[in-house]
């Protein structure tokens, strides 16, 4: 019986890398040639592992070779689609839309490809198209959980509150997030019954700082309200006197009789553009005295957990042309990484903070702060501090 073309690349290529552990390099590139051209669905099966593997640069190359040698439209289109999230993730927006573009003409009912040109429209801030395109590929697949996160967020950046906070709920589908909700016999609290509420934090600072503003409108309600919080968040909490009771993660929970992942208290109140209460809502005399002069804050690095920090995270030598302003005294603010700051005499540093209110202590202290993560965003915000953002090529 004749070998498939995948039983003819299968043997070209182990034959090829057997040439390779030997040191026969030019021979072995020949005979791998020769199984991409008998099967260049196993040749991307090759660039793929090789993504897996971090080596984007030989990936690339597999790649283009796949499109050069195939008119399958399901295979161009899993390798252009594939070379598009390369290309993303090397913050080349404008080359990656170009790729999904090209996918979604091949292979229109991949809902990958209309899931990543969502992706790619919103970090270029054309939500209604990102909206679209989320749209397409969940009609594709209404399961697509890139696809409905992503929608959900166009929505909330297109001021479209009470919707995208509705459609936001879709994290709780996600097992990669690391999100649970806790598990209670009570119910989750729909805006409309009990009278002690216990709410949770459920993913980083900077969220749990956003949605502090709502302690208020709880309060304006009836409800007795305890807050469970990161122990470095508990004294923060504790300056809004809306809250009864402020807990860290482990401690005995009160008696509640409904709950709520903090995040979620927008979907319940109906948030809306128009309902969206001001700054300042978190309230403190702590107020460092920096002297006379205009004093400026600034944050160059983000937490590496977060999946855009490579991205948004910069090195003090990017921000000369701030630094060499005349008549401003810069802070650090940094926490991680922040003995880079000794190497600039423009910047003063600071004992890391024992906690977030020695943060609010410094920052009311300031003019201005600049910053590029987003947990200092939210912060400034919640106390009325005028803050700059460096926005970076993947914004949400």
């Amino acid at each position: 019986m004749a070998e498939t073309r995948l039983e003819q690349f299968q043997r070209l290529y182990k034959r090829g890398m057997e040439l390779l552990d030997n040191g026969e390099d030019d021979r072995a590139m020949a005979i791998m040639w020769e199984a991409a051209k008998a099967a260049p669905e196993g040749w991307l099966q090759v660039a793929i592992e090789l993504i897996k593997d971090g080596k984007t640069d030989l990936a690339l190359e597999r790649l283009r070779e796949v499109l050069a040698l195939t008119t399958n439209t399901k295979v161009r289109a899993a390798a252009l689609n594939n070379l598009g999230m390369i290309l993303a993730n090397r913050g080349q927006n404008a080359r990656a839309l170009e790729a999904f573009e090209l996918t979604s003409r091949e292979e229109p009912g991949y809902a990958d490809t209309w899931s990543n040109l969502a992706l790619v429209n919103k970090w270029g801030g054309r939500y209604s198209d990102a909206i679209r395109y989320a749209s397409k590929a969940l009609t594709l697949d209404p399961w697509h959980e890139q696809a409905g996160f992503i929608r959900s967020m166009a929505l909330l950046l297109d001021c479209q509150l009470e919707r995208g906070f509705q459609e936001y709920e879709c994290r709780w589908r996600s097992k990669s997030n690391g999100l649970r909700k806790i598990e209670s016999p009570v119910l989750e609290w729909d805006g409309t019954h009990g009278t002690r509420l216990l709410v949770y934090g459920e993913q980083g600072h900077g969220d749990s700082i956003l949605m502090l503003r709502y302690a208020k409108r709880i309060r304006e309600m009836g409800l007795w309200q305890a807050w469970v919080a990161q122990k470095s968040m508990v004294p923060l909490l504790r300056m809004i006197p809306e809250i009864d009771l402020v807990l860290e993660p482990g401690e005995p929970l009160p008696e509640f009789d409904c709950h709520i992942p903090s995040v979620s208290i927008p979907r319940v109140l109906g948030e809306t553009i128009e309902t969206l209460s001001g700054a300042p809502y978190i309230h403190s005399d702590l107020q460092e005295d920096y002297g006379e002069g205009y004093h400026v804050g600034i944050v160059w690095r983000g937490s590496h957990a977060q999946l855009n920090d490579m991205f948004r995270s910069t090195c003090l030598v990017d921000w000369k042309p701030v630094l060499d302003v005349p008549g401003v005294t810069f802070h650090s603010l940094q926490v991680d990484h922040a003995d880079e700051a000794l190497l600039y005499p423009q910047i003063i540093s600071h004992p890391k903070p024992a906690d977030w209110s020695e943060t609010v202590r410094r920052v009311q202290g300031l003019d201005l702060v600049i910053t590029v993560d987003t947990s200092m965003v939210h912060l400034c915000g919640a106390l009325g501090v005028p803050c700059w953002v460096a926005m970076h090529c993947r914004p949400y």
